[in-house]
């Protein structure tokens, strides 16, 4: 449990106005207060009151109110821990535990941090091989035909990439890094070899969509194939035209929805929600 003295600093040290301003754009200052649109509910007429002295929010209309702890809640769907913990490393505010975790609790935040880490160091070199691979523009091909490039903000914002033409790029980028082959295939991101020692990389020669949930946190990735290029070419049958992460420790295909923390906060502002099948359709 997270100590009551680094929740009173943390709600101290917290600029709730700048918190809140990031997700309510509209938000002004009128007297000692500053008002906006509410972020929960759709108005037309301001109704979002901030105090910053009291470190307050209230809503006029909807009757939403509470602290900065309580709007990351709201906004984010974050536990109260998790919240505390955000709003702990914006600040700088040491998290002090009440009581210290086993070695076992210890060592499995542990892991799982690696996963995640392992996770964003992928999505980050993929993201880099869609600007700087020889081959990058199969992938580029892929986007102009849906209409988009690589430099448009939807590409941006859910930090497609490309998966490399070969059996090891990424195997070899991870080791760099200091991450196992076991990590790698935990996550999905290495496949053991048939026969013999040794990985291979799970996505090649795709054009890669990385998972992520809520916090932001990227734990799965999903692929889809591209046109071989004419040296690479096989008369073989065609590989899938997506292939996903297998599901993991840190991922559950049922308890993920791609697109989710993108669209988290226009869900809330419009209050409904439009499914579609594949990435593209997303």
């Amino acid at each position: 449990m997270i100590s009551p003295e680094t929740i009173a600093l943390v709600r101290e040290r917290t600029d709730i106005i700048a918190l809140i301003s990031e997700s309510v754009p509209s938000l002004k200052r009128r007297g000692r207060s500053f008002v906006g649109l509410c972020p929960f509910h759709q108005e037309k007429t301001p109704s979002f009151h901030v105090n910053a002295d009291r470190g307050f929010f209230h809503c006029f209309g909807c009757k939403e109110a509470g602290s900065a702890i309580d709007f990351l809640m709201k906004q984010d769907g974050l536990t109260f821990p998790e919240a505390v913990r955000d709003l702990a490393e914006r600040a700088g505010v040491a998290i002090d535990e009440i009581h210290t975790p086993t070695s076992e609790d210890e060592r499995e935040k542990k892991r799982r941090e690696e996963f995640y880490s392992a996770n964003q160091v992928a999505a980050a070199w993929f993201e880099k091989q869609l600007h700087e691979h020889p081959l990058k523009q199969f992938a580029l091909d892929e986007l102009a035909r849906r209409g988009l490039t690589a430099t448009d903000e939807a590409v941006k914002a859910f930090r497609l990439g490309y998966a490399p033409h070969s059996w090891d790029g990424l195997a070899n980028f991870l080791r760099v890094q200091g991450f196992s082959p076991m990590v790698g295939e935990m996550v999905g991101l290495l496949a053991p070899r048939a026969s013999g020692t040794g990985h291979y990389d799970r996505f090649r020669h795709r054009l890669i969509f990385p998972v992520i949930d809520a916090q932001g946190r990227v734990i799965a990735f999903s692929g889809r194939a591209l046109q071989d290029p004419p040296e690479q070419s096989s008369t073989g049958d065609p590989p899938p035209k997506y292939i996903n992460s297998p599901e993991s420790p840190i991922y559950t295909k049922g308890q993920a929805l791609f697109g989710m923390h993108q669209a988290r906060h226009a869900i809330r502002n419009k209050e409904r929600v439009i499914l579609v099948e594949g990435n593209f359709d997303v």
